[in-house]
């Protein structure tokens, strides 16, 4: 069980599965460094793609368990990089907001 509880925001997310997996997996596309995503029966997975080299991978897999955070407090039908996903992502990333989160609009 993962709680967050940074800046006001308090989220529990049950177990997050992270894998490795090629470039030309089925879920990722063109050229992204992870991916979250849930399955069906409840089951949440951080894809991380092993043929690229990420220098700040902790920011990373911070990045995608906003999604997560964010489908969990606001639902699915969010935009990907929206308005919600943008508030929990700066609430979650230490640092380097603007590059990990998308800029304030």
């Amino acid at each position: 069980m993962i709680k967050l509880a940074l800046v006001g925001l308090l989220v529990t997310l049950g177990p997050i599965r992270m894998q490795f997996v090629p470039s030309d997996h089925w879920a990722l596309t063109g050229n992204e460094s992870a991916k979250a995503l849930r399955t069906e029966d409840g089951g949440q997975w951080i894809l991380i793609n092993a043929d690229k080299e990420i220098a700040e991978l902790d920011l990373v897999i911070l990045h995608e368990t906003a999604h997560l955070a964010a489908w969990d407090k606001y639902g699915e039908d969010i935009a990907a990089h929206g308005p919600e996903f943008r508030t929990t992502c700066r609430q979650i990333m230490p640092r380097k907001q603007n590059e990990f989160c998308g800029a304030k609009q």
